[in-house]
């Protein structure tokens, strides 16, 4: 199946599974989750993922794309190359910084959270980054840092995805 057909069956089952209950069936959401849950255990494809997050038009979609990248970078940290997370993490900190005052909530604060996540991971790991290395950390240094006030707020929103991911785990 290629990207925009995998795009139009996964935008196809969120319009039905955020469909008002009486204007459904209980078994056609079933069959709409069903298709999120399959898409969510499919194999890590960072292209798939970053063409339904540029293409899909429901916010729902993209979120759930989040959700299959989050859990996908947990389940195969130890299986992916370094300069596939470093590229994840250039991605995630490009999109959201673009399209910050666009995206809903709930999206941006789930891309923010697998920047967080990798940063933890990292730390963990205590994995070696090479001297030009770029980091979730560095990112959000300079964000903090910088002048221009959409780059200072997008640095508080990823602070904030910080305190929240280590408030609730413990920093482990």
């Amino acid at each position: 199946m290629d990207l925009e057909n995998i795009r139009q069956v996964l935008e196809d089952a969120a319009q039905i599974f955020l469909s008002a209950a009486n204007t459904i069936t209980n078994e056609r959401r079933r069959e709409a989750e069903k298709v999120f849950l399959q898409f969510r255990r499919s194999q890590f494809s960072l292209d798939l993922y970053r063409y339904l997050i540029e293409h899909s038009s429901s916010s729902y979609v993209v979120y759930q794309t989040l959700t299959a990248l989050r859990e996908g970078i947990v389940k195969e940290w130890s299986s992916l190359d370094d300069a596939l997370k470093e590229q994840v993490v250039q991605y995630l900190l490009s999109y959201v910084y673009t399209h910050y005052s666009t995206l809903s909530g709930h999206v941006r604060e789930q891309a923010l959270q697998i920047l967080v996540v990798i940063n933890k991971r990292r730390k963990a790991q205590r994995a070696q980054i090479a001297k030009n290395g770029f980091t979730v950390s560095l990112a959000l240094s300079n964000l903090l840092q910088s002048a221009n006030n959409q780059e200072f707020q997008f640095g508080l929103t990823l602070l904030n995805a910080f305190i929240n991911e280590y408030s609730f785990s413990n920093g482990k």
